[in-house]
């Protein structure tokens, strides 16, 4: 919320703000945000079809963070059964995963244990979400179970489109990615979607403002643009 703010003599403390979606104008003058948003145009997704991975600098460092995905099913690099992190952290090679992953047949999460959905894969789009505002439950399309208590401490950064970890414990998840949140408590704490700057695709964080770009290999498969 903005603190104190006026202009002329109309308080805009109660307007909300910090959103890229926000604009706030005086007369015919944009006043907030003071620059235009660093991208050329929305578009429906990202999408992954060889080692494109986005860090997003967040450590999910205690039992109240959580996220939330809306993406297609995809397919996997991690085994013969298509095994693999959707979004996510691993500390080793033992149950310390902090993740939504996904199998051949169904969604999975990983919390210090790990469990399947029984939610159909069938369906085209697909939200599922992990402890998100600290709910302590994993959903897939609104199906929900209840998480075990968190019984480790991940120790590396979310990763969208796979997941980080050490040595060979990662693996790289090839789909499509319409939006991501982090949240820690009741608060969101990254809010991304995708879009379009000069040919590339990005995550714009609708909080922070930031752009987060590929840090792996070749290129995001860019989804239309949305007017």
């Amino acid at each position: 919320m903005a603190d104190g703010i006026k202009i002329g003599n109309l308080d805009i403390s109660a307007f909300k703000v910090g959103s890229g979606d926000c604009k706030v104008y005086l007369g015919d003058v944009k006043v907030y945000p003071s620059t235009d948003l660093p991208y050329d145009s929305k578009v429906q997704y990202l999408k992954s079809d060889s080692g494109q991975y986005i860090d997003t600098g967040i450590i999910p460092s205690g039992s109240t963070f959580g996220m939330k995905l809306r993406t297609n099913y995809g397919t996997g690099r991690y085994d013969a059964n298509n095994d693999c992190f959707i979004a996510g952290c691993r500390n080793d090679s033992s149950n310390t995963r902090w993740c939504i992953g996904r199998t051949k047949y169904n969604f999975y999460y990983g919390y210090g244990g790990y469990e399947k959905s029984s939610e159909s894969i069938y369906a085209t789009i697909f939200t599922t979400s992990l402890n998100f505002l600290n709910d302590k439950k994993f959903t897939v399309n609104g199906s929900s179970m209840s998480l075990p208590s968190l019984s480790f401490t991940p120790s590396y950064n979310i990763r969208l489109f796979g997941s980080a970890g050490v040595s060979a414990y990662y693996s790289v998840w090839y789909g499509e990615m319409y939006s991501a949140q982090i949240s820690n408590g009741s608060d969101i704490i990254m809010d991304l979607i995708p879009v379009r700057k000069d040919g590339v695709g990005y995550m714009y964080d609708k909080i922070s403002g930031n752009l987060l770009g590929n840090n792996g290999t070749g290129s995001f498969i860019i989804g239309p643009d949305i007017n």
